[in-house]
């Protein structure tokens, strides 16, 4: 398991979501939480493209590491999971074998348009580029897309849209709104005991 964490796309480090770590671990499944660069340092398009060039560097180095380049799943939260479901539309990706997106955006030209973009600098070109429910998917593994009951109604709708978007593809993707949780508290369903979005993760993995 391969994780992004959020953050806007100008915040936060890997190191604040290693408390995931252990849910894996325990299920004998290495995690692997991997950085990107921040905007405003860096674009929408660098932030993308460095996260496809790590995931690629995973794949052809993983096996030193006791993993398996054939058994890569990705997992994002919020601007991470965009990030994880951009990687559906790079050429040389075609190996994933599930992505699970956490509360994720799939069209930022509403991002374009809020004050974020005073620190992303998009443009209307930029955005579309990046907006991964544009494009047909080159990797045709698994989806699970998940979004809190108590999240905002733009990062619901947009679950929603990709969801349609994708569900008439050759592929599983499936849609899940957690009771009780928002856009941060999502997280916590990962390790919580009996949870319905755990289970469905390790069941895509394939894990009892």
């Amino acid at each position: 398991m391969i994780f992004i964490h959020g953050g806007y796309w100008h915040l936060l480090d890997k190191t604040l979501f290693h408390f995931l770590a252990p849910s894996f671990l325990a299920r004998n499944i290495n995690i692997v939480f991997i950085n990107y660069p921040l905007a405003p340092e860096a674009s929408i398009d660098m932030i993308v493209s460095s996260c496809q060039r790590a995931i690629q560097w995973l794949h052809d180095n993983i096996i030193r590491y006791n993993g398996s380049p054939k058994e890569m799943y990705v997992m994002g939260h919020s601007a991470g999971a965009h990030l994880a479901t951009m990687l559906l539309t790079a050429e040389h990706i075609k190996y994933l074998k599930g992505i699970i997106s956490l509360s994720g955006l799939f069209r930022l030209e509403p991002v374009m348009l809020s004050f974020l973009n005073g620190i992303l600098l998009m443009n209307i070109e930029t955005a579309e580029k990046n907006s991964p429910v544009l494009f047909k998917s080159l990797n045709k593994c698994p989806i699970i897309l998940a979004t809190g009951i108590n999240e905002t109604d733009e990062f619901k709708d947009q679950s929603l849209e990709f969801y349609e978007s994708r569900r008439n593809e050759d592929r599983v993707t499936e849609l899940l709104m957690v009771k009780d949780r928002n856009h941060y508290s999502i997280l916590d369903e990962i390790t919580g005991r009996n949870s319905l979005l755990a289970s469905a993760i390790f069941r895509l993995m394939d894990i009892g």
